[in-house]
């Protein structure tokens, strides 16, 4: 464990550094597909909230979202704060910038199904349910269609359907019936129902192929877990492989990456060292491929105790392996202090940031890319002083100080495939997304 930590630390020191070199003078940046749950420190005011949002928006998240169940929608509307709950939003896409905004329908989650008093309780096999939900979905749909990019109905229902399948039928009656409507009157929104990624995916597609012909997109929650909320290290090593099991039940669909984290209590198994290499794996292995659309991660601060015992309270478990999971869940802790894995996650949003700003040269060539063996550039040297490829994590691993007006070649048959970045330093700036392929993948 200490090899890994070790080596966890080094990738951190590489990538911020990169990132300070980089972007001393670089304003915002491009949006990018991923984002954090807001779950506040306990001592973060308004302003510091607000600060927080713009900070993020400047520094390319992309993405956030909205979780709410039946009730807590229609108490909402019952007290007038259904509008100023859209405008924040409209803020988020219009004002700050964000540009993918996903709307989960909470029902059902997980194991719970929270609907309003008049109909607490009823399974989905009640007409009324059936009815007042699909008519209730509908309405909000015809509200916020306007800022709705992802609209995702259910969570993690593979989970609550094991326990209750008498009722799957009647429910992806209400699914169909939402996805079609959707389509009739606003086809731009993305419908999906959202799936574990061990048990609605992995180790079990009998959901995903019921509702896979109503869907737009394979949505789905990740957390390397096992069932009683521990951490199995090695399963951190095998982030690679869930995405490609991921993208291959999505087939041709988009995969939409709703919430993904990894607690850090040493209870469950874990620690905040193996939760920043899976922010960093989960970055590497999402961060190029475009049928990725959106990763979130869950949750920017550690519960406190009152939220602790709430969320214990929804979903109805008091065990202690849940208490160290949903306790430590957070990128900082409830306070507010960064734990390795946030300034992991500015990193790698710096790192993408800086391989989206491409300056336009005209005096400079860079063929062929993707490249396999030998990397050409033609340009005028007098105007550049040095030439540098960088990785990923930020280590540079060529570098040539210009002295002659020859074109330059630079051998990468040796270099490992991926996403490298070409930068020529001199009185500007230039920088370019280079694609090492081999095997003849060009």
């Amino acid at each position: 464990m200490r090899k890994f930590e070790i080596l966890v630390m080094k990738r951190t020191i590489l990538i911020l550094i990169f990132a300070l070199f980089v972007f001393q003078s670089q304003a915002q940046c491009p949006k990018t597909k991923y984002g954090i749950v807001p779950v506040w420190p306990i001592i973060w005011e308004d302003q510091l909230q607000m600060d927080w949002w713009e900070e993020m928006s400047d520094n390319g998240m992309g993405y956030f979202h909205s979780v709410y169940n039946w009730r807590q929608l229609q108490e909402m509307l019952d007290s007038n704060t259904f509008s100023s709950f859209i405008d924040d939003i409209e803020y988020g896409k219009n004002v700050l910038g964000f540009d993918k905004y996903l709307f989960l329908f909470q029902n059902p989650a997980s194991f719970v199904n929270n609907m309003p008093p008049y109909i607490c309780g009823s399974p989905f096999t009640d007409e009324t349910v059936m009815r007042d939900m699909e008519g209730f979905i509908c309405n909000l749909l015809d509200s916020m269609h306007h800022v709705i990019d992802y609209f995702a109905f259910g969570g993690e229902i593979d989970l609550y359907f094991k326990t209750k399948p008498v009722e799957l039928d009647s429910f992806l009656v209400i699914a169909s019936n939402v996805s079609a409507y959707i389509d009739q009157n606003y086809p731009e929104i993305k419908f999906g129902i959202v799936l574990t990624t061990r048990n609605g995916v992995q180790y079990d597609q009998t959901i995903w192929n019921r509702i896979r012909p109503i869907s737009d997109m394979l949505a789905v929650t990740y957390w390397p877990i096992t069932s009683n909320f521990h951490v199995i290290p090695s399963e951190i090593d095998s982030v690679e492989r869930d995405i490609n099991d991921l993208l291959a039940a999505a087939d041709t669909l988009p995969l939409v990456i709703k919430e993904a984290g990894l607690p850090t209590h040493p209870m469950t198994g874990s620690s905040e060292a193996l939760q920043e290499y899976f922010v960093y794996q989960t970055f590497i292995h999402t961060m190029y491929n475009n049928q990725i659309e959106v990763v979130g991660f869950d949750f920017l601060a550690d519960f406190d105790t009152t939220k602790t015992f709430e969320m214990q309270a929804y979903y109805a478990n008091w065990t202690s392996d849940f208490y160290y999971y949903i306790i430590s869940l957070g990128l900082m802790d409830s306070v507010g202090n960064p734990k390795p894995a946030y300034p992991m996650y500015l990193s790698m949003l710096d790192t993408l940031c800086m391989n989206a700003s491409i300056e336009t040269a005209d005096d400079i060539q860079v063929f062929p890319n993707p490249v396999s063996d030998v990397l050409h550039i033609d340009f005028e040297p007098q105007k550049w002083k040095s030439i540098e490829l960088i990785d990923v994590s930020g280590k540079k691993v060529y570098q040539l100080n210009l002295q002659s007006e020859e074109a330059i070649n630079i051998d990468v048959s040796s270099y490992a495939e991926g996403i490298y970045v070409l930068r020529i330093l001199g009185e500007h700036f230039y920088s370019r997304k280079i694609s090492i392929l081999k095997n003849g993948g060009l």
